[in-house]
This record gives C-alpha cells, sequence and structure tokens, in this order.
C-alpha cells in the first residue's frame, strides 16, 4: 500500500492529499479563488511540493533508523564473532593438549610394553 501525504498552502484554504505518486484529493476552500489564477498556481505548487517533501523525508528518517539498526546488529554480530573465535581458540588448545597427553600415554604403554619383552 502506497504511503499517504499530504501538503497545503494559502494557511490550510488549499489542502492536497496524495498517495504514492498521484494526487487523491485537493481541497479548496472558496475564499481562496479569489486569489486569482497565478497566485492559486503558486499555492498548489507549494502544496505539491510540501506533500512530496515530506514523503523524502519520511524515507531519510527510515533510511537513518535503518542504518542505526544496522550499526547495531553488526556490533553484536562483531561481538558474537569475536566470543565465537575465544572459544575455538580455548576448545584447539584443549585438545592440542588432550593429544599431548594421550601421545605421552602412548608412549608411556609402549615404553611398559617394550620393558615386559
Amino acid at each position: 500500500m502506497a504511503m499517504i501525504r499530504k501538503g497545503s498552502a494559502l494557511n490550510g484554504r488549499l489542502r492536497v492529499t496524495m498517495e504514492g505518486s498521484r494526487v487523491q484529493h485537493v481541497h479548496l476552500d472558496p475564499q481562496a479563488l479569489r486569489l486569482g489564477a497565478d497566485n492559486l498556481a503558486a499555492a498548489f505548487v507549494t502544496a505539491m511540493n510540501e506533500a512530496i517533501s515530506t514523503d523524502r523525508t519520511d524515507v531519510i528518517e527510515t533510511l537513518h533508523a535503518l542504518q542505526a539498526d544496522l550499526t547495531e546488529r553488526r556490533s553484536e554480530a562483531d561481538r558474537q564473532l569475536a566470543e565465537l573465535r575465544e572459544d575455538l581458540s580455548r576448545t584447539h588448545e584443549q585438545a592440542l593438549a588432550q593429544a599431548e597427553e594421550n601421545l605421552q600415554h602412548g608412549r608411556l604403554l609402549a615404553d611398559w610394553l617394550q620393558d615386559r619383552h
């Protein structure tokens, strides 16, 4: 669904409602007709530009919020990756120590077996 945006001019006597890129509704106070064609045309431009700029502002605010969220998620991912690296390093060291211990036991067993023969 497209976003609804609004713009106004002439102290609210001219109001424009847009949905997506299309104008959906225009409210024009009858007294605004007394302003003349040039003034009325300029007021339409003002109202339309306000509606369009509201959309741009919303998009920019949304992008800033997404950027902040992504930054936070990346920091969390970096923290978790660092923890995983530490865990992996610790596990690797433990596996090496266990292998060294097993090798030592194997040597002792081999020496014992050799002494028995």
